[in-house]
């Protein structure tokens, strides 16, 4: 009903993770005098149950759209959460090819590539994706763990826009997708 979903690992002598994803949305709320109810046909006219009121959101068109390639599950949860709590709408691939497969279909407006992937890496993957010419202009931010000396200027060097150490702090990185969109 809220548009999320819950998400559960577990193995066994380990212990388990549960992860709860509920999108907000910035909607104007209804007051409870002017909701309409509409009672469902399965439920009988005397019945305790009444039926939900049904909320139509249109999604927002005109937000940009942003190509998450991340494979750590908590990484998406919190990068995706934050991003459409701020008015994005996110598309995701797991793996550099998913990536690669996403930007060529969607043509979104950013991405944010995590370098250490499975199937194709975010490198090869970023190369891949400057050498067409419809996507060479779209903002690539590199975002990885790999912080030693060079590394930067490698994901630089391959066509990454920019370039983000692990643990990214939201903000920054909102704050660098907003400068990057409005160029």
């Amino acid at each position: 009903m809220h548009g999320g979903y819950i998400n559960l690992q577990s193995e066994l002598g380990q212990g388990s993770c549960f992860s709860i994803y509920l999108p907000y949305s910035a909607c104007p709320i209804q007051q409870p005098s002017t909701l309409n109810f509409t009672p469902s046909a399965n439920i009988a006219p005397n019945s305790e149950a009444i039926a939900p009121p049904q909320v139509i959101t249109a999604p927002n068109t005109q937000s940009p759209l942003i190509l998450l390639a991340e494979d750590n599950e908590a990484n998406i949860n919190t990068i995706s959460s934050y991003l459409e709590a701020k008015g994005y709408r996110i598309i995701m691939a797991r793996n550099g090819q998913e990536a690669i497969d996403l930007a060529y279909s969607q043509n979104p407006n950013l991405i944010i590539m995590d370098i250490q992937m499975p199937v194709v890496d975010g490198l090869q993957a970023i190369e891949q994706i400057r050498q067409n010419q419809q996507l060479a202009t779209i903002p690539i931010i590199a975002l990885t763990a790999m912080v030693m000396l060079g590394d930067r200027e490698k994901c630089l060097a391959v066509g990454a826009s920019e370039y983000l150490a692990k643990p990214v702090k939201l903000k920054q990185l909102t704050a660098l997708i907003e400068q990057l969109l409005a160029n």
